[in-house]
């Protein structure tokens, strides 16, 4: 089970998902902000599957993380800056 988290509130959906499907073999969570993330890696450090990266190019590095099972965007969407931020966020997740 792979699961891909693009959050700015850091956490839940990584607990939620560690919680129903104790078995997963891989978390990637997403977070641009350098502070946010170092706050994620703090709250999430009892969770030994989960990387957090900075933007969603850096997936690639992870053989794993070509694909996922579930995505969780906790309110993603909400912090696109424009138009064309928004559509790409989805066409991300769309593929």
């Amino acid at each position: 089970m792979y699961f891909f988290s693009f959050v700015f509130l850091k956490g839940s959906g990584s607990w939620a998902f560690q919680d129903v499907y104790p078995e997963n073999q891989h978390m990637v969570a997403c977070e641009p902000s350098k502070v946010m993330r170092k706050v994620g890696k703090h709250l999430t450090q009892d969770l030994d599957k989960i990387i957090w990266i900075d933007m969603l190019a850096k997936t690639s590095v992870y053989e794993y993380a070509k694909s996922f099972d579930i995505i969780y965007c906790g309110y993603v969407l909400e912090e696109a800056k424009n138009a064309e931020s928004f559509f790409f966020f989805l066409l991300f997740l769309l593929n």
